[in-house]
Parts: C-alpha cells; sequence; structure tokens
C-alpha cells in the first residue's frame, strides 16, 4: 500500500484556508407542538385575561397552521407552569443564600 506524504507548504495553506472560513449562521430551530405552546405561553394567558377561552385560542392556533385542541393546549400549559414552579423553587435562595443547587439536603447518616 501506497504512503501518503503531504508537503508542509501545502498543509500551511490548507490551514490558512481553514482559519479564513467565515463562521456558519446558525439555521432557525424548529420547535415541537409543546415547545411551541411553552413559547406562547404568556401571550396565551393574556388573551385569556382579555376574554378568550383555551378553546378559542386553540381556534386561532389551528387557523394559523399550529393544529391543537383545547384540551391539548390546557395540558401543554399546565406543564408549562409545572416547569416554571420547579424552575423558581430551584433557584430560590435559602436562608443562608446559597440556592438548592448549590446546597443539596445533606444525607442522613446510620
Amino acid at each position: 500500500m501506497a504512503k501518503h506524504t503531504f508537503s508542509r507548504t501545502l498543509i500551511s495553506q490548507l490551514e490558512g484556508q481553514l482559519r479564513s472560513l467565515p463562521k456558519v449562521e446558525a439555521k432557525p430551530q424548529d420547535l415541537t407542538k409543546v415547545e411551541s405552546i411553552r413559547a406562547l405561553a404568556n401571550s396565551i394567558r393574556t388573551a385569556q385575561r382579555n376574554g378568550y377561552s383555551l378553546a378559542e385560542v386553540a381556534e386561532r392556533l389551528t387557523a394559523s397552521g399550529l393544529a391543537i385542541s383545547g384540551s391539548t393546549l390546557k395540558n401543554y400549559l399546565q406543564q408549562s407552569r409545572q416547569t416554571s414552579r420547579k424552575k423558581a423553587v430551584a433557584e430560590r435562595p435559602l436562608f443562608d443564600g446559597s440556592t438548592p443547587r448549590e446546597n443539596p439536603p445533606a444525607q442522613n447518616e446510620q
């Protein structure tokens, strides 16, 4: 089998070409239905405060291309609230100023 060798000049040229490549712009990432509802949760809650039912909001979302039923929308919003609450509790400072993540509970010693 033939041994492949490459000149240092070639390697130097290739290195320069690779270093001068422009950054690739990140492509927009598509969201799942759950992620979409989480992203829209504040706007949906505002619509509810303005008198719209979840069924009406679901109809508008469906008409705009995000097909969802009122019951599924309600379920996703409840999940969103639970996730937000868990995150808030985990980040809430303790009496000593640390957070639960920084100061895990001590294990029972026997």
